[in-house]
């Protein structure tokens, strides 16, 4: 090649060269406004807001500060300084490297996906890929990030390096101030961990903790997770796994201890499905504890137009959980109201299996639940199933929904529940959905406890207006009303109202059983007729329970202990506090010895101790007792089969006619016990109000046997209380009683049979019989047949006195009382005057009208004594005396028929030893009341005839008179003395003056005026006689034989005698 040419060439060469070195250096120098220029066109190209400072621009190495991306106000991006490595590619160069330092990145999360702002500019309009992020090695040492999402602000800072679409590697920190998800809200949040990014998807791995998440009617405290988290690179999806722990959880008042599990995720910020492993423990609640509770299932969320919609489903179950006995105080309260039923101990039975029951529970079952967004909303439980450590289980044979409707939450299931174990009773229960509600039938196998039993063979129900309809029949065994009835069968018909009141029958009903037992009485198998009185005849409610019930005429028959009874009544209102019967007449034993009880009214009150109550009315007699009661009222109990009545009756004879008077009972005390009757009381006379006898009986149903002992303390006769008072047959026979008496007697009787005996004393007893008053009456009778009044022979009580007519002293009278109310008098005998006086056996009639005879011997009664015992104290007498009184007792009193006293042989004297009693007597009265003075008599005879309370007529005849001893004489008395003289004097007057008209026939006075005018008629023929006397020398004389100046010396009543 020519020189000239290849010169050329080296000069074109070196000139570009220098050309390009120049403009190298050109752009070299002005490297700081090209740049500028040329991100500043760039910037304007994508209408990006943005400032910054270029502090360094190198071949490989760039360098801007002060950056600031968006508004200025707001910026999307800010940063102390940047620094970018660029490497050749091709004709242009690319990053390779960035560096920065205090970076801060303002983004947010939308439906479509991550944003930046303005940074999102940078993007390519045009192209449809999605984010990604770009194949730039970075070095961040103070990048952070604040993060808006629709569920609330996350902080995050970043340091680390390498490539950002594969092989990034650093530390990341997030910190939220609270996030809110699906009605849930997250306390703040921290996230601490390592982020790594493979294939341009980031990976985030740490502990996350939280202060607590609260959702609507639940919350978990303070949480702590393993976070391991995938984002895809476009950063709008997710995947993961966090294994957690809460410090506790709670729900509407219950919550757990602690919580922890795990969960698996992934979805985007449409859907998610998250996967669930978690387990609670330590669970409380109001009313509820468990050990533990698991959930292992699936979550899917799917945000709609609608909201957030949420499917989860999984088995969930519950362990050791322990509910509160109060689930089954509905139980109790009806136990208690339904008392003195057999219902009691049936659900006393079933609360206390439940209580043992809900102690400790597993639950577990298949759930469904779609909840939230657009749709049918419901829960869904299958194979749910309850099984206890007591041994009682229960299970959900078919599906459980419970659907959300326009008024709430409804349950739908077509299928059984069964229960069974552990105490609780062997049941199913039928349901199908039927009108909004459910319908089917419970079917329960023979339940209780070895006393009560309950069983319901079919029991069907139907919603109906205003709750359930209830159809079906129940049998019963067990304690009914402090008794026991078996196989009750009852109708049930009724409703349970929606605000869960339990109504049963509104109609009649026939209540059958087949036995019935209180206490030793069994009735037998028999049909009541049970109406309601009003309304329902049972309620059952939040109240307790109530019934009023009548049973309409009942007649029952059965056994008391081995003695046939029969029960009736007009009707018997019943109530869960007691019973009301009107018109009882009870019926005990054989028509032979029957026992019966009437009652206008008896009523009854259910107690925790038994049944108690009142009785108004009570009528009735104790099987072959002769006594009636009457008028009893008084109150009752039944505790453990005793039958105790207190209170007061009437008790009468028996007999008729009656053998004693009414009386009244108080005090009463009278015990059912073991097929025997005891009882015990005092009888009082109802008019005065006296007590008369205190009583003890007891009646055996067995044999119809028992006793009454009667016992009478001191019981006072006076003004006040006579003893016809008590028995009338005292009339006639005794009155004006005075004094008191004890004693003890005894009823027995044994089927028809009665007997009886006593044993009465006094110690003293005034008294006017018939024959006369009696005074200080002492002795004790004995009984051998009490209620007929009969004794045994030689019978003896003491007589102080008696008056008959004559006052006799000492006596003891000894008898025996024979059936129909007569007197068998063996004899009686007193001391008299130095003799006695002694009444003759007899039998006298007490109970008619007949008359009744005694005849008194008198032997021995020397007259001396006997005027001095009566006080004759002018008259001096001598003489023994023997004869007999015969007297006669009938309706118009008593007489002396036949009387007669003799002097026994010898005779006797009279001396009047007192002043003339009549101060007038003529001369010749006195002449012979001094010659009469004193006088003997060979033979002296009384007889007494008459009526002892009216008039009596006493005949007293002389026979052999003498002048005695001290007696004038004078030829008048000499002359008498030669004459036959025999006194006869009557005297009429009412007996019991006759003592003291004696006084009057022994005064001489007495004798003058009767026989005076016979003397002075023979004085008149004795004319020479006459002529002898010297009348002038004695004064006595003369005054004799002037008669007229005489005065009588006896009452005109006395009978004259010729």
């Amino acid at each position: 090649m020519p020189r000239r040419r290849r010169f050329r060439r080296r000069y074109i060469f070196y000139g570009a060269l220098i050309l390009f070195v120049g403009l190298l250096a050109y752009v070299w120098f002005q490297r700081t406004q090209i740049a500028d220029g040329f991100v500043r066109d760039e910037l304007a190209k994508r209408d990006v807001r943005a400032s910054y400072r270029i502090a360094k621009i190198g071949l490989k190495t760039q360098r801007i500060e002060d950056v600031v991306i968006g508004d200025p106000t707001r910026p999307d991006l800010t940063a102390n300084w940047v620094e970018i490595d660029v490497v050749p590619n091709g004709l242009g160069a690319r990053v390779a490297r960035i560096r920065a330092d205090g970076v801060r990145v303002y983004g947010k999360l939308t439906p479509n996906g991550l944003s930046f702002g303005e940074i999102d500019k940078f993007r390519d309009p045009s192209s449809t890929a999605p984010f990604s992020l770009p194949e730039i090695f970075a070095t961040l040492t103070d990048a952070r990030v604040r993060l808006a999402t629709p569920y609330g602000n996350a902080g995050i800072k970043l340091v680390g390096q390498g490539n950002l679409a594969n092989g990034f590697e650093g530390q990341v920190a997030a910190v939220t101030d609270g996030l809110s998800l699906g009605g849930c809200r997250a306390a703040q949040s921290t996230f601490f961990g390592d982020i790594a990014i493979q294939s341009g998807r980031p990976h985030l791995e740490g502990p996350l903790r939280s202060g607590g998440l609260a959702c609507d009617g639940f919350s978990v405290g303070g949480t702590e997770q393993r976070l391991d988290v995938t984002f895809s690179d476009t950063l709008k999806s997710w995947t993961g796994k966090s294994e957690f722990t809460a410090n506790g959880a709670s729900a509407s008042g219950y919550r757990a201890a602690s919580v922890q599990g795990s969960i698996d995720f992934y979805g985007n910020a449409r859907r998610n499905q998250i996967g669930l492993d978690i387990a609670a423990n330590g669970l409380r609640g109001p009313d509820l504890a468990a050990r533990s509770a698991a959930f292992e299932g699936d979550l899917r969320l799917a945000q709609t137009a609608q909201g957030m919609r949420a499917v989860l489903t999984g088995d969930p179950q519950i362990r050791a959980l322990r509910l509160s006995g109060s689930y089954l105080d509905p139980v109790d309260k009806a136990a208690r109201s339904l008392g003195s039923t057999p219902l009691k101990p049936v659900l006393e039975k079933l609360a206390a299996a439940g209580r043992q029951a809900l102690k400790s529970v597993d639950l577990s079952a298949g759930l469904e639940a779609v909840l939230g967004g657009k749709g049918e909303q419901y829960l869904r439980l299958s194979g749910l199933r309850a099984d206890a450590a007591s041994g009682a289980g229960a299970r959900l044979v078919n599906d459980l929904r419970i659907v959300k409707a326009r008024d709430g939450w409804r349950p739908q299931l077509d299928g059984e529940i069964r229960l069974a174990g552990g105490g609780l009773p062997q049941a199913v229960l039928d349901l199908k959905p039927s009108g909004g509600g459910f319908a089917g039938q419970l079917r329960l196998a023979d339940y209780g406890t070895a006393d009560a039993r309950l069983a319901l063979p079919e029991l069907a129900f139907r919603p109906v207006r205003g709750g359930t309809a209830l159809d079906g029949r129940a049998r019963m065994t067990g304690p009914l009303f402090g008794g026991y009835v078996t196989g009750l069968d009852l109708p049930i018909s009724g409703l349970w109202g929606r605000g869960g009141q339990l109504s049963l029958w509104n109609t009649c009903q026939a209540v059958g059983f087949e036995a019935f037992r209180l206490s030793s009485l069994e009735l037998d198998k028999d049909s009541l007729r049970v109406c309601p009185a009003s309304g329902s005849l049972l309620t059952v409610g939040r109240g307790g329970a109530k019934a009023n019930a009548r049973v309409i005429s009942p007649d029952l028959s059965g056994q008391l202990g081995t003695t046939p009874i029969t029960i009736a009544s007009q009707a018997i209102g019943v109530t869960l506090a007691g019973f009301d019967a009107d018109r009882l007449k009870v019926r005990l034993g054989t028509p032979e010895s029957r026992t019966i009880f009437d009652a206008d009214r008896f009523t009854g009150r259910f107690g925790k101790a038994g049944l108690s109550g009142t009785m108004v009315g009570g009528s009735g007699r104790i099987g072959n007792v002769p006594l009636l009661l009457s008028e009893a009222e008084g109150d009752w109990t039944l505790k453990d089969g005793i039958f105790d009545l207190g209170g007061g009756l009437k008790v009468a004879d028996a007999a008729t006619p009656d053998r004693f008077e009414p009386m009244d009972a108080r005090d009463v005390s009278l015990r059912f016990a073991g097929n025997r009757i005891t009882a015990e009381g005092l009888l009082y006379e109802p008019k005065t109000g006296t007590r008369v006898a205190a009583v003890d009986l007891f009646h055996n149903f067995a044999d119809a046997s028992g006793r009454a002992d009667l016992s009478v303390d001191n019981l006072t006769f006076g003004d006040a209380l006579q003893p016809d008072a008590l028995t009338r047959l005292t009339l006639g026979t005794v009155a004006n009683v005075k004094g008191s008496i004890s004693g003890t007697g005894q009823i027995r009787w044994s089927g028809d049979s009665v007997t009886s005996d006593g044993a009465f004393s006094t110690a003293g007893l005034d008294l006017a019989a018939p024959f006369g008053p009696v005074q200080k009456l002492s002795g004790t009778i004995r009984f051998n047949d009490l209620l007929g009044l009969e004794t045994a022979p030689g019978q003896q009580l003491a007589i102080g006195t008696v008056n008959p007519g004559f006052e006799v002293f000492d006596g003891l009278l000894t008898y025996q009382l024979l059936p129909g109310q007569r007197v068998k008098i063996e004899g009686a005998d007193w001391p008299f005057a130095g003799g006695t006086i002694h009444l003759d056996p007899t039998i006298l009639d007490l109970g008619g009208d007949n008359a009744k005879e005694l005849r008194f011997e008198v032997t021995g009664m020397d007259m001396a004594i006997f005027l001095e015992r009566f006080g004759f104290d002018n008259l001096q007498a001598t003489g023994v005396f023997d004869g007999v009184l015969p007297m006669t007792f009938d309706q118009s009193g008593g007489r002396i028929d036949g009387g007669r006293l003799v002097s026994r042989e010898g005779g006797g004297t009279i001396a009047y030893l007192g002043e003339l009693t009549y101060k007038d007597l003529s001369p010749f009265a006195n002449l012979a009341f001094d010659m009469l003075k004193s006088i003997r008599y060979r033979e002296l005879t009384i007889a007494l005839d008459g009526d002892l309370g009216g008039e009596m007529v006493t005949q007293v005849k002389f026979a052999g008179l003498q002048q005695g001893e001290g007696a004038k004489r004078n030829i008048i008395s000499r002359e008498i003395a030669k004459l036959p003289i025999q006194f006869n004097v009557n005297i009429r007057g009412p007996f019991l003056q006759i003592i003291s008209s004696i006084k009057s026939y022994y005064d001489p006075s007495l004798l003058i005026k009767q026989n005076l005018p016979s003397l002075i008629e023979q004085q008149r023929s004795l004319n020479e006689v006459e002529n002898r006397l010297d009348t002038q020398s004695d004064p006595d004389i003369r005054n004799a034989l002037n008669p007229a100046k005489a005065a009588d010396v006896q009452p005109s009543e006395s009978e004259n005698v010729p």
